[in-house]
């Protein structure tokens, strides 16, 4: 699989690399997630650029940071999720699915990229003035 990887703190275009990584093992607990397309964020341009709490040791995979422990930016159901049964959270996720099929959660997507165009992405993202979300789309058919 493709996986964007931080090879040192600066500017995004120059210190990000797109490299093909083995699909990780899954421990008995362990659930993969298959993603159409990823956002871009402003607190991920921190932690390129060396400006976040957080400063991981190299090469990182940005997905470390946001997805370790399926804990949710913006939401707190991180304690939730670690202790909630598993049938729970995929009914929830079944729930939230539904909602996205039939147009009642959705969020405005500006622009979607190739994971190649990685940095033309990171350019756009910067942008004060766009009107949508800025998306990777990743694996040749919206999936890692």
């Amino acid at each position: 699989m493709r996986q964007l990887q931080l090879v040192a703190h600066g500017e995004p275009s120059h210190v990000i690399e797109l490299h093909t990584v083995s699909e990780p093992t899954l421990g008995q607990e362990d659930v993969l997630v298959s993603m159409e397309a990823a956002p871009l964020n402003p607190s991920d341009f921190l932690l390129v650029r060396g400006l976040y709490g957080v400063r991981p040791a190299f090469p990182f995979s940005p997905k470390d940071f946001i997805c370790r422990d399926l804990s949710l930016h913006g939401f707190w159901l991180a304690n939730w999720i670690r202790n909630a049964p598993r049938t729970e959270i995929q009914e929830i996720y079944q729930k939230l699915g539904d909602l996205v099929a039939d147009g009642s959660l959705s969020a405005a997507v500006e622009h979607v990229y190739p994971l190649e165009q990685f940095k033309e992405a990171f350019e756009r993202s910067l942008k004060s003035n766009r009107s949508g979300k800025i998306l990777f789309k990743l694996g040749a058919h919206g999936s890692i």
